[in-house]
């Protein structure tokens, strides 16, 4: 995992990215236990089962940020990863299994392949465009 720090703020993460081929047969962690979003990866071998659980009600802190998933599922894309005082960090490529978590700062992509597809989570709700993003 390649963790992107702010070279303004030296303890703030941007981002962290995953290269699919570091997967293993432990769990790896993207996230810190207070990361608004929890981020995980594992590979699993045949008959693997997890037992059956649910998630008990807990009030959650009432965060001021929005962090942001992406799983490039097909497909190729060229990342751009940037500062908290909007200056471009990283330039990132990714590829199919790839994952990348925003945490802080901004960030952009074009695709490279004629088809992609990409799967985005992030925390809601969402206030759409005009309260919830500016554009760098």
């Amino acid at each position: 995992m390649l963790e992107i720090k702010s070279a303004i703020k030296s303890n703030v993460i941007l981002s962290s990215y995953f290269n699919s081929s570091e997967v293993n047969y432990e769990r790896m962690s993207m996230t810190n236990n207070d990361d608004l979003l929890q981020v995980g990866v594992t590979k699993f071998s045949q008959n693997f089962g997890v037992k059956a659980h649910k998630h008990l009600p807990v009030d959650r802190r009432n965060l001021q940020i929005t962090q942001e998933l992406w799983i490039l599922i097909k497909g190729a894309v060229t990342v751009e990863i940037y500062d908290v005082d909007d200056s471009l960090v990283k330039i990132l490529e990714m590829n199919s299994g790839d994952m990348l978590l925003y945490k802080n700062g901004g960030h952009s992509f074009i695709t490279k392949s004629v088809e992609c597809i990409l799967y985005e989570v992030k925390n809601g709700p969402y206030f759409g465009p005009g309260q919830d993003k500016q554009y760098i």
